[in-house]
């Protein structure tokens, strides 16, 4: 790890902070974590083009770690969906996450679990098409890699509060029931108004 005491620039942003965002998704999460950058920190997310399991998500993330090294107070997050992982491999790349300073963020079932509690409780949520269609009822036009960020903005707030009601008590890695701890990341990110 390099020392983190100058100012490191990224384009015309000075910034001390670094969030590295490895996402299941090539291109939804993508354009959503993208909102957050500011000129405190700047999220760098590394969107997937091949494998989704949550195993080459870390081992793309280790990679890249191991290749660049990180600054101190840098951080390392994998955001994954609960989907139809097993839970052995889920116990698999939480523990490894804790090994290596990792964070871990799962929405069960998807990613777009998440997006819909922007605009809703996510109750009666049971798999990703249903999250999906319900999300369509917002946006009626949502594909992914058509997402229409300045829609979330004014909700992000009250997907925190929501997503952080669905877990109590705090999860130690992957929410059993229909939830997300992206919120987890979010409240790091919301350091200034987006």
């Amino acid at each position: 790890m390099r020392n983190s005491r100058h100012k490191r620039s990224y384009g015309n942003i000075l910034y001390r902070q670094l969030f590295l965002v490895f996402p299941e998704g090539k291109l939804t999460e993508n354009l959503y974590f993208r909102m957050f950058s500011s000129r405190k920190f700047t999220v760098k997310v590394f969107p997937n083009n091949r494998k989704s399991d949550p195993i080459h998500i870390l081992q793309k993330a280790t990679d890249y770690v191991r290749k660049h090294g990180r600054e101190t107070g840098d951080q390392v997050w994998l955001v994954i969906d609960r989907d139809i992982w097993p839970e052995e491999q889920l116990t698999d790349v939480c523990t490894a996450c804790r090994e290596q300073g990792f964070v871990i963020a799962v929405s069960n079932p998807c990613f777009e679990y998440w997006l819909l509690l922007h605009f809703d409780s996510g109750d009666g949520i049971v798999d990703s098409r249903g999250c999906i269609r319900k999300l369509k009822n917002y946006l009626p036009h949502f594909q992914k890699g058509h997402v229409e960020i300045d829609r979330f903005k004014p909700g992000v707030q009250d997907a925190i509060v929501r997503a952080k009601r669905k877990d109590r008590p705090p999860t130690p890695d992957w929410p059993r029931s229909p939830g997300s701890t992206v919120y987890r990341l979010v409240e790091k990110l919301k350091d200034e108004p987006i």
